[in-house]
């Protein structure tokens, strides 16, 4: 049996969801630039492809090279950004998984580290609640972490 990934859950300090977009972006960056593949599971198309533009805002300097699932190269870029895809539709071998949609992101072959959010707002408070569950019966180890927005 494969091991679970990692979970890291960054707590929210704010609802404003463009500065926690910009966050996932910084995120991105920071795997991206460990090598790492990554897949982005956004809540809906329209979240999915805001993501998509604000990698595309990113200095030159820092392009990270993307597409929305379905898009691009045959293989998928380095960070694959989707929404209610099934989980194989993002390929094997994404080491990491940023998780924004309200269900638990699936383990997928090959996934170390999956990364998700406890937001500011009581009701969606609940759902990350229902996944901190779901990701510790599954026997991942969880860690918690604030996430400084600016």
């Amino acid at each position: 049996m494969a091991r679970a990934p990692e979970v890291t859950f960054y707590l929210l300090s704010q609802a404003d969801e463009q500065a926690w977009l910009a966050q996932v972006c910084t995120l991105v960056t920071s795997q991206f630039s460990q090598r790492r593949k990554v897949a982005i599971r956004a809540r809906s198309q329209e979240q999915a492809e805001s993501i998509d533009e604000l990698l595309w805002q990113q200095p030159t300097d820092r392009f990270i090279p993307h597409n929305l699932l379905g898009e691009g190269p045959a293989g998928g870029a380095p960070v694959v950004i989707g929404w209610d895809q099934p989980a194989e539709a993002f390929g094997y071998g994404r080491q990491v998984v940023i998780n924004l949609a309200n269900d638990s992101a699936p383990f997928l072959r090959g996934t170390q580290h999956i990364i998700d959010f406890v937001p500011a707002q009581d009701a969606d408070k609940e759902l990350a609640r229902e996944r901190f569950r779901n990701y510790r019966r599954s026997g991942a180890n969880i860690e918690t972490v604030p996430l400084q927005q600016d």
